[in-house]
């Protein structure tokens, strides 16, 4: 197999001859030879010039964990070859390339902590008081690089949303892999693929290659593109196997890791070594597949000089990616580590932890299958079986044996149904309407709110997850409610949940979800309760108030629509806040309420505007919804009571009477001409401006006043500023 020595050539016989990109090298230069030892690719790697600065980028971003979280962590960006964005976006822009630095090194630490990888032993990653404040940490300083990389630079919002949406997916996707699922090595991947994070790369490099290219360019480069990602799985798989291996059994974790290595090693019965230079062929097939792939869509797409420097970005993903993965410090490990996997290991003799050293009386781990089994409730399972049996406390009917003392059987056959004992009903079928809404896309934004929330207060993280689990309630609740009040068909791109169910069926279940919430809120203590119940209150009244206005065709003043919104959205982000503070570990004197009412003001009126003016909002709730269902948004407040226009009453009023209750495309077109011409949008961008600037100041006063700087609510903000940022679901 071809390697690199020291000296760029191959076992010391031939120089290899590295294929280069499809456009001429601008930013890169050449990577220095000492480290391609042990390179076996053909794609020649560069090193962006802009290396030197990322280090230093990296250097301080790593200074403001450390001061975050008192953890130094493991090692980021920066490899002996280089960093990792000056690798596989060695062409790429010098200036967007160290904007996302830092964002990109935090990235390598939220996955270190969401993989348990900060910690050295089991203990230390279980302890819910650490755990709670890394995860402030995290949100801190992940917060901070949005704020920063989005400041003066509306483009990298190309990168933080789709950022944001991965953690989101890997947060629900971490655990899930199973050796039992992947019978082969492609259906590995393509698992992997969902996982790995494709799409944030992707608009990472749109970002910092700012090419154009056409949707049907991009769709028709996918198997390209694909093949790329694919590599570079691998490559993370081969390099990472054995501190993968080490760490997995320090954290104690049963099985082995989901890496390409060990699915090698069972599959096929190899050693260790064996499975990793099966790895390496199988790279080399792939790295020949894509340059095959590469040249057909050259071919196809005309040499199109953006399709030019789409594909030679791939090329240096590939390439970048696998150099830095084989420098890198993180993957060094001691040889003569009790877990370190020997050359000759095959799966079953690789060294493992044992749970009974660690005082896990009862558990056995099951080599062979992997599987956790705890024994003592096998025991416990004979144990009542054999003393149901010796007791003989009733007449077996199909060897099923009945208590004496039982006053139906319906396990008899003639037993009569109306007379039977039943075993409690299955919430299934209620709940089936709440998966659906919980299933659809949603950024979470409530979520991030209460870590927001949680830099002053510091709750117990048990009791910040059930703060979010009661939001969470209470709004997909309030979804499924709104959209059967409104009328609306559509939910964030979907068919509203009573457009699948049936209305009634809807409603039975936003119920049962009301009730979920109070059981638990409950866990937190009599006086969350009192405040859930007061802030539930609120929610319902502001809500009525909505839907009396839309039925009687009546426009509310500024001040009432205001009102409105303090208990309808600010209702959720107040009792988020109250219930926050009523268990606070610190700063319990500190009252939030002016703050959250601003913030809902804000993310209502942003939610009016982006109705008029997102393309995909229309696409999530259907085109401009808001004329539809009748709602009087803050743009037609203003518009009702400053253009001199009839027209626009005329319109709301023929609204009811048009079929279904909608109005046509140019009835809405009218409508919209004559907000423009009333200046109800420049309007409503000013309010935006000054409601973002109180907020701004209020967070000033109260970090001036002693408490920590909150970059994760300057965070959101920061977000939900952008001009051009796309719908977010509240």
């Amino acid at each position: 197999m071809q390697r690199l020595d020291s000296e760029g050539t191959t076992c010391g016989i031939k120089k290899v001859e590295f294929i280069p990109t499809l456009v001429p090298y601008r930013n890169s230069v050449a990577i220095p030879p000492q480290f391609l030892r042990g390179y076996f690719l053909r794609l020649e790697p560069r090193r962006s010039i802009a290396n030197d600065a990322e280090v230093d980028i990296a250097v301080e971003t790593r200074k403001t964990w450390l001061e975050f979280s008192g953890i130094p962590g493991r090692a980021g960006l920066i490899s002996r070859s280089g960093g990792f964005l000056s690798l596989f976006l060695a062409e790429g822009s010098v200036k967007k390339l160290l904007k996302a630095t830092p964002l990109s090194d935090v990235g390598f630490i939220e996955d270190d902590w969401m993989d348990g990888d900060l910690f050295e032993t089991k203990e230390e990653r279980n302890r819910e008081e650490r755990d709670g404040a890394l995860r402030i940490a995290v949100n801190q300083i992940k917060a901070k690089c949005f704020v920063e990389i989005l400041e003066g630079d509306e483009e990298a919002n190309l990168y933080v949303k789709p950022y944001e949406d991965w953690i989101s997916k890997h947060v629900e996707s971490t655990g899930l892999l199973d050796f039992g699922g992947f019978p082969d090595l492609e259906s590995y991947l393509e698992e992997r693929l969902l996982t790995v994070g494709e799409s944030v790369t992707v608009n990472l490099m749109k970002y910092c290659y700012q090419f154009k290219i056409t949707d049907e360019q991009y769709k028709k480069s996918d198997l390209c593109r694909k093949a790329a990602f694919l590599i570079a799985i691998l490559a993370a798989d081969h390099y990472s196997a054995e501190v993968e291996w080490i760490n997995h059994n320090k954290l104690e974790i049963p099985g082995e890791p989901i890496t390409a290595v060990y699915l090698y090693m069972r599959w096929h019965d190899l050693t260790f070594s064996e499975a990793k230079d099966a790895m390496e062929r199988m790279m080399q097939e792939k790295e020949a597949e894509f340059l095959r792939l590469r040249e057909i869509c050259w071919e196809e797409l005309g040499r199109d000089p953006e399709v030019g420097v789409y594909l030679s970005a791939l090329h240096l993903l590939i390439s970048g990616i696998t150099v830095w993965h084989l420098n890198h410090s993180r993957y060094d490990y001691d040889p003569e580590h009790p877990f370190a996997p020997k050359p000759e290991h095959k799966l079953n003799d690789l060294p493992r932890f044992h749970a009974t050293e660690s005082g896990n009386e009862g558990v056995t781990i099951d080599f062979v299958t992997s599987q956790l089994k705890d024994t003592s409730a096998i025991e416990s399972e004979i144990i009542t079986t054999d003393s149901i049996s010796s007791k003989g406390s009733g007449p077996s009917v199909n060897g099923s044996t009945i208590s004496s003392d039982a006053g139906t059987d319906e396990t008899a056959p003639d037993a009569s149904p109306w007379l039977a004992g039943y075993p409690k009903l299955s919430n299934q079928i209620v709940m089936e309407p709440c998966d659906y809404i919980v299933s659809m896309p949603s950024k979470k934004i409530r979520h991030v709110a209460i870590d927001a929330l949680n830099v002053w207060y510091r709750v117990p993280p048990k009791t910040a997850d059930v703060v979010k689990s009661v939001i969470d309630l209470l709004h997909n609740s309030s979804l499924i409610l709104d959209d059967i009040e409104d009328g609306s068909p559509l939910r964030r791109g979907n068919p509203s949940t009573h457009m699948v169910f049936g209305t009634s069926q809807a409603i039975n279940s936003a119920n049962y979800m009301f009730v979920k919430s109070l059981g638990e809120v409950q866990k937190l203590g009599p006086s969350a309760v009192a405040i859930y119940q007061e802030e539930l209150c609120n929610l319902h009244i502001g809500q009525a108030l909505d839907l009396h206005w839309t039925f009687h065709r009546q426009c509310p003043s500024e001040r009432e629509y205001m009102q409105m919104i303090d208990g309808k959205t600010g209702g959720l982000l107040r009792m988020a806040g109250r219930l926050m503070r009523d268990q606070a570990i610190k700063n319990r004197g500190l009252e939030l309420e002016d703050l959250l009412n601003l913030v809902g003001r804000f993310f209502q009126i942003r939610d009016d505007y982006q109705n008029l003016r997102s393309t995909e909002y229309s696409t999530a709730k259907g085109d401009l919804s808001d004329l539809d269902e009748g709602k009087y948004s803050f743009m037609m407040i203003h518009a009702l009571n400053h253009s001199k226009d009839k027209r626009l009453q005329s319109l709301i009023q023929l609204r009811s009477r048009q079929p279904e209750g909608k109005l046509s495309p140019e009835q809405k077109a009218l409508i919209m001409k004559i907000m423009t011409r009333s200046k109800s949008l420049e309007y409503t961008e000013n309010v935006l401006e000054e409601l973002q600037s109180r907020i701004h100041e209020k967070l000033e006063t109260i970090e001036a006043a002693g408490c920590e700087k909150n970059w994760v609510f300057r965070g959101i903000m920061a977000r939900l500023a952008v001009a051009d940022l796309k719908l977010q679901s509240f």
